[in-house]
This record gives C-alpha cells, structure tokens and sequence, in this order.
C-alpha cells in the first residue's frame, strides 16, 4: 500500500521506488509483524532528485498512536505525518554529509542513536539488514554493524514495515523476511 506522491512498480522481480523531487512516499508491507524479526535485502540508490536532501528509510514496529493497528492510506507522505505514530526509523543515505544512519522512534521524533559518517553511492547495491529482538535493534549494511541498541524504555514489539523513499529513485531487491509470527491484513 503505497501512501505519497511519486511511483512505485516491481520490473523483472525488483521493487522500485521513484520520488524524485516530491516529498517522499511509503509502501507499506500488508502484513503485521508480531514479535523478533530479521529483514534483509538489497538497495541501490540510482538517482536523486533535485531538492535538497535525499534519503531512504524503513519504518518498523508501525502501529497508530494509540496502539491500535496501522490504518493504511491515511497519511499522503509528508515526513512528518510519520513522527505522530508509533515506530522505529531507520535512515539510510542522507544528502548532504556527514551521510550518518539514525535510529529514531515515534512518535516524537525521538533520536535513539546514530551510526557512524558512511559514504554510500550511487549506482552500487548495498545490503542492508535490520534485526529487531525484544528490545534490541541492529542495522546492518554489508554485513557491517552500523546500528546496535537496545530500547529499555518500553520496546514496541508488534506493528507494519514501510519503506519510505523521499527524492530517490531506487531499487530494492532480494527481500527476506523472517518474523515471529504475523498477521495478515
């Protein structure tokens, strides 16, 4: 379920994501996510819109503010529409530097921590990997920790994945979900 402008289409079994010069999207996964889970995939950035300011991040955990289940197709992109809700963030490839990944949680805008300076590029597959454990969170890029935290504060264990693109146009391919448990939409 795609929420914002710009487009979103699966060519030759890849998911691609296209916002170049709006104000970013999500697709959201039907699926609810109940409990520890790993997502993985690949992600290659292959262009950038002309605003200022680029990034790719997957939300996690997603569930209204009253912990009710998402409602999907409610919101139209606008970023922060997302800090009213419950989730995690992660971000990947920020457009202007220091490029750093953060882990935030919502609502609130809240900066859990934030990886040290990386230098992705265009045109380049990365692998990117988040494992969510009880409290304990992990992002992964090439196989290398760039996040690792644990949420003591009353961890959220149950809610939708989004993939936001915000003035991107990217790939995403090789998806693979492992989970607990779920519920379908």
């Amino acid at each position: 379920m795609l929420e914002g402008p710009g487009r979103a289409y699966i060519q030759e079994g890849a998911l691609y994501l296209d916002s170049r010069d709006t104000w970013g999207h999500v697709l959201w996964f039907r699926p609810t996510i109940i409990g520890d889970f790993t997502l993985q995939f690949k992600l290659c950035i292959l262009g950038e819109g002309k605003q200022e300011g680029h990034a790719f991040i997957v939300f996690f955990d997603a569930q209204e503010a009253d912990g009710g289940e998402l409602r999907l197709k409610e919101r139209d992109g606008h970023y922060p529409e997302y800090h009213r809700i419950c989730n995690y963030s992660v971000s990947f490839h920020r457009g202007r530097p220091p490029w750093v990944s953060i882990l935030r949680k919502n609502p609130g805008f809240r900066m859990l921590t934030k990886s040290r300076e990386i230098h992705p590029r265009l045109r380049r597959d990365y692998h990117l990997c988040i494992e969510k454990y009880g409290s304990r969170i992990r992002f992964l890029v090439d196989d290398e920790v760039l996040i690792d935290y644990d949420d003591h504060e009353r961890p959220y264990n149950e809610g939708k994945i989004g993939l936001r693109s915000f003035n991107l146009f990217c790939r995403v391919s090789d998806i693979r979900l492992q989970c607990q448990s779920m519920k379908e939409a």
